[in-house]
């Protein structure tokens, strides 16, 4: 049967098999093509280039790689392999074969769990053996070991490994063996201990499910091979160094008795970081790498602490051994007054203007320790992290995300989130999170363990906190609290640096300490890694190296050097995350296996530190000063950029206007100009983007290049700039139109099915066809609006959000908007897929119909995000289609709104904060919009009771609204356009004369403050459309002109028609 366990050989092996047996099969021209077609498909490897690259990886060409895949696949190990298979061996083979006898040797007790583990078992008695074989040899009396209790603390963490190789496979035969009705119990719970009994207990059918899954057989050895391989290592080295350990962490004479084997990924052959724990209760840190990075590190925080920088910093006691090292447990402790916290702060801060003047990349929140007013850096493998040259297209995106990446953000010391799915919704895991989070996408878990309803499922889950934070009295303090200690910790390094500058730039300076440590380079994320590790355990590779390495291949997929991608996939095939490394001062890499790949990098790290150093102004430092200061305030403001300040103070807008329509135009135009100069463009200026604040759907700000949608991103200030060029005919108000919307356009790949018309496709769909009325079509937005179409049709059953915002109402609106302008029932039609949509999702009470967004726990009335906006969107799709199930379940949903209604506020409230909310997004202010869009769809007998509550939204907006913020979101510029819209449609003028006061109190506002107050507290550089600059300019259009330009607030089409459409 060992023909079965060569399928676990991947190809050059199988190739250098078949080769020293001279075994060669010939197979036509059509066959090779057909086999090479059908692996590099699945692959992913679309190019020449990389299929070559492929090849060269393996030294073969196609012929010899199709020939071979199709001698040895689907077990065709026929005859003339039989020299091959009987000559075969392989250390791996040994170890399982030991590990099976040893299994049939120790009998498994009668009252031992019938569990999972009994599937690894052979591989833990197999290790258990070992290492007691290991402790025995090198410390027979015990002197710095306690065996047994060593061993029990080590074995957990090989079983977690070995479970998350084989688990899957396990529960697909349960399930297998379940189907069939081959298992006898009359539970869940018995059932599944029968199988096992059978499957796994019974020595005969455990070798079986190797022979079946022979690849993961071949993982399950190795990497019981290497952990032991790896602890041995680790052991020896602790015997060997304990008197330097003992003197230098104060350590007391005591056994370890523990070692926690897991605390990082598994590099170089299974390697990770471990915590020893000593009978006396002492614990420290044991590191398989060079720690000489942080020894450096912490010499050159030495000499800024001679130099007489205040607070002083504090280091990490270490003991470097070159190929390894060790470090102090460094334990979390309260500060005990708020000076502390303060020192804190400020020391913070300075951490990160050393970080970023020393390269430093991947500094999360597991990376630092609050010991009192003391933050502690804990892992500095990746200072003087270079940037590996990749061939990735000219964009705008690509120049924002180099200038983030060279920014003290890039750091990730300070707020950016993470891992973003197609909505934008992401995970904090900076420096300065502490917070538990959802993450935003499904993590493989297993749920009903030990019956046989036992399955992998994909769900949510809940990260835990750091302790990266200081806290007092028990609670935690945010650096929000202390901000201004921690950005002039921030200046204060800085300008030293400045002042420090000669010297430090020197031959023999301080920096000349880090020219030849060795320092981690970053590729890829390795949450990226781990998810290919994840993929690669699905049953389907487990039978086959073939198998398994194909995917693999899918690593080619990439903008990578092609020797990297090489190097990654030869650490991966071990189940390791990818591990390279090069110095400050050089030019290349190497790998985990210490290849040195050459002239990998355009200039060294060391260089662009000094490059850093030398062009460090007090102008660049109060930009990024400001940069910090948003991105902390961003991320303590996520889902609360709507809160309510106290009733907002008496403003006078009776008073005669000191504002012509022309001098509105004006500060349109001055605010343009503005954007204009703050814009990133590509090197070929195809495409422009802007860094700033972005919210997402659920109102998370991260600091980034803006995204694409209506509300916040390129698509919103490309509108802006096509009607400031429409009414100024300023081309390069129209150049920076089409390349934010080119930006716009390259960032919603049709395989993203979010149907928003703020931020997604809707809102796409929405600009374009502002844009064709200014500047006319053309042939890609043409075609982009057929795909825009069709992908909208397939996303009806994606959104869960439902609302005005994000789901069906929104893009409701935009499809009718498209039917109006273009004279076309394709839009129609799926718009009342919508519409059937929200039908089916109503809930319904005795108070109305309402609905529950699946990322929302609160269920809203108001305009954005409630009832008001989806009952608008109803009425306005029963009156175009006649529908009357969309008119009646508008009227519940408007029923519901009222039943919210407080007269005692005389707002709509629908959460603890809401009694004097008058926003667009929630309260009077949106609802009062959304009446008013309804009025012409209503019945007759309704039309005085709407018209009376747009009275009394427009009295608690003019009440609570105006004076906290300028921004359409929840600003004086949205609410306004409240007094606009109602004031036209219910003959008010005296409404829309206050709606231009206000829009006057807020140009006199920035003219005397020099900014405006932008829709996120303190941050005055908000670009889009909803909370920022370009919807504070192009209001300024609607107030000097609201015929000419839609309400996009109300999602209007466009008002004067400059080009046919139809």
């Amino acid at each position: 049967m060992k023909e079965q366990f060569l399928r676990s050989l991947f190809v050059h092996e199988r190739l250098q098999l078949l080769h020293n047996h001279e075994i060669t099969r010939a197979f036509s021209q059509q066959q090779n093509n057909s086999a090479l077609e059908e692996w590099f498909q699945f692959a992913l490897v679309q190019t020449e280039a990389k299929r070559k690259a492929k090849l060269e990886s393996l030294g073969v060409n196609e012929l010899i790689f199709g020939s071979l895949i199709q001698t040895t696949q689907d077990l065709k190990w026929n005859e003339s392999c039989l020299p091959a298979i009987m000559d075969y061996n392989a250390d791996w083979l040994t170890v399982l074969e030991e590990a099976l006898e040893l299994n049939c040797q120790i009998k498994i007790k009668e009252n031992e769990q019938r569990s999972i583990e009994l599937l690894v078992r052979p591989f833990l008695l197999w290790a258990n053996m070992k290492l007691e074989n290991l402790l025995a040899s090198i410390d027979a009396q015990g002197k710095y070991i306690s065996t047994s209790l060593l061993i029990s603390s080590i074995l957990p963490h090989l079983t977690s490994q070995l479970c998350k190789i084989a688990g899957r496979s396990f529960v697909l035969e349960l399930h297998v063996a379940k189907a069939m009705q081959e298992l006898a119990g009359d539970t869940p719970e018995e059932r599944f201990s029968n199988f096992v009994e059978k499957h796994m207990v019974d020595n005969g059918n455990l070798r079986l499910f190797f022979l079946e899954y022979a690849m993961f057989a071949r993982l399950l050895s190795e990497r019981t091979v290497m952990f032991v391989t790896v602890i041995e290592e680790a052991i020896t080295r602790f015997i060997q160094d304990w008197k330097v350990l003992k003197d230098t962490f104060q350590l007391e004479e005591s056994p370890l008795i523990a070692i926690k084997a897991d605390l990082g990924d598994s590099h170089k052959g299974g390697k990770t970081v471990m915590r020893f724990q000593l009978k006396s209760g002492q614990s420290f840190m044991y590191k398989p790498k060079s720690l000489a990075v942080s020894h450096a590190f912490h010499t050159f925080l030495s000499w800024i602490n001679s130099k007489g920088f205040y607070p002083e910093f504090k280091g990490v006691p270490i003991i470097d051994r070159k190929e390894y090292g060790y470090e102090a447990f460094v334990r979390a402790e309260q500060c005990e007054t708020k000076d502390q916290i303060r020192s804190f702060y400020r020391r913070l801060g300075a951490y990160l203007g050393v970080v970023h003047l020393l390269e430093g990349a991947d500094f999360h929140s597991e990376n630092i320790i609050a010991c009192g007013e003391h933050p502690m850096l804990i892992d500095l493998e990746t200072l003087f992290h270079n940037q590996v040259k990749q061939d990735v297209p000219d964009s705008a995106d690509v120049e924002a995300q180099f200038a983030i990446r060279n920014s003290p953000i890039g750091t990730s010391f300070l707020p950016i989130l993470f891992h973003q799915d197609e909505k934008g919704l992401g995970i904090e895991l900076s420096g300065l999170n502490d917070r538990e989070q959802l993450i935003p996408y499904n993590v493989l878990k297993v749920v009903d363990m030990n019956t046989d309803n036992m399955r992998y499922i994909r769900a949510r889950h809940i990260t835990t906190s750091s302790h990266n934070l200081p806290s007092l009295n028990g609670t935690t303090i945010s650096a929000a609290d202390y901000l201004t200690d921690y950005v002039n910790g921030y200046r204060d390094i800085c300008y030293f640096f400045i002042e420090n500058r000669e010297e430090m730039l020197s031959t023999d300076g301080p920096l000349k300490i880090f020219s030849k440590v060795p320092v981690r380079i970053l590729l890829r994320t390795s949450q990226f890694y781990m998810n290919f590790l994840l993929e690669l355990t699905h049953p389907d590779y487990g039978r086959d190296a073939l198998d398994y390495e194909r995917l693999l291949d899918r690593m080619w997929f990439s903008y990578l050097d092609d020797r990297l991608i090489s190097s990654e996939i030869k650490d991966l095939r071990i189940g390791d995350i990818p591990y390279f490394y090069s110095f400050p001062d050089s030019h290349h890499l190497w790998d985990s296996r210490d290849q040195k790949i050459d002239n990998v990098f355009k200039e060294t790290a060391m260089d662009h530190t000094k490059q850093k150093l030398l062009s460090l102004t007090p102008e660049k430092i109060e930009l990024y000063a400001k940069w910090i200061t948003e991105s902390i305030i961003g991320s303590s403001l996520s889902k609360k950029i709507h809160s309510v300040e106290p009733e907002a103070a008496n403003m006078d807008t009776t008073k005669e206007s000191v504002i012509k329509s022309d001098q509105f135009l004006n500060e349109a135009v001055r605010i343009g100009e503005q954007l204009v100069k703050e814009a990133i463009l590509s090197r070929n200026e195809r495409t422009a983007t802007w860094i700033g604040l972005n919210p997402n759907y659920l109102g998370q700000l991260g600091m980034s290049g803006l995204r694409g949608g209506l509300y916040d991103g390129t698509g919103g200030i490309s509108l802006f700039f096509a009607h400031l060029y429409r009414i100024t005919q300023k081309q390069h108000f129209k150049k920076y139109s089409l390349a934010a919307f080119q930006s716009t356009l390259e960032k919603f790949p049709m395989t993203i099915k979010f149907p928003s018309s703020f931020y997604g496709q809707a809102s796409v769909l929405y600009v374009i066809t502002q844009l064709e009325n200014i500047m006319g079509e053309n042939k890609e937005w043409k075609q982009h609006r057929l795909n825009l179409l069709d992908n909208l049709s397939r996303s009806v059953e994606q959104d869960t959000f439902y609302d005005l915002l994000g789901g069906a109402a929104g893009a409701i609106h935009v499809l009718l908007n498209e039917s109006k302008i273009r004279g076309s029932e394709q839009e129609i039609e799926i718009a009342s897929m919508y519409g059937d949509h929200l039908l089916k999702n109503a809930q319904k009470s005795d108070k109305g119909y309402f609905w529950q967004s699946s990322v929302l726990s609160d269920v809203y009335v108001g305009l954005g995000h409630g009832s008001m906006g989806i009952a608008w969107a109803l009425f306005r799709l029963a009156a175009v289609t006649g529908k009357e199930a969309y008119r009646e379940t508008a009227e519940n949903a408007l029923q519901y709104v009222r039943s919210h209604y407080s007269s005692e506020w005389g707002n709509w409230v629908d959460c603890e904060a809401g009694t004097t909310l008058a926003n667009w997004c929630h309260g009077a202010s949106g609802i009062g919009i959304g009446l008013t869009m309804c009025l012409p769809f209503l019945r007759s007998s309704q039309v005085n009771q709407v018209t009376n509550e747009i009275e009394q939204a427009v009295a608690t907006t003019i009440r609570y609204g105006f004076g906290k913020s300028h921004c359409l979101c929840h600003g004086d510029l949205g609410n306004l356009e409240l007094l606009l819209l109602a004031g036209k449609c219910l003959n008010r003028q005296e409404w829309v004369e206050m709606a231009r006061g206000y829009g006057r109190e807020a140009v006199n506002y920035y003219q005397s403050k020099g900014e405006y107050l932008t829709g996120i507290t303190k941050c005055s550089n908000i670009q889009g459309l909803w909370l920022g600059l370009s919807g504070i300019g192009y209001q300024m259009l609607r107030l000097a002109s609201d015929k000419d330009f839609p309400s996009i607030l109300s999602l209007q089409e466009p008002l004067v028609q400059t080009r046919s459409l139809r």
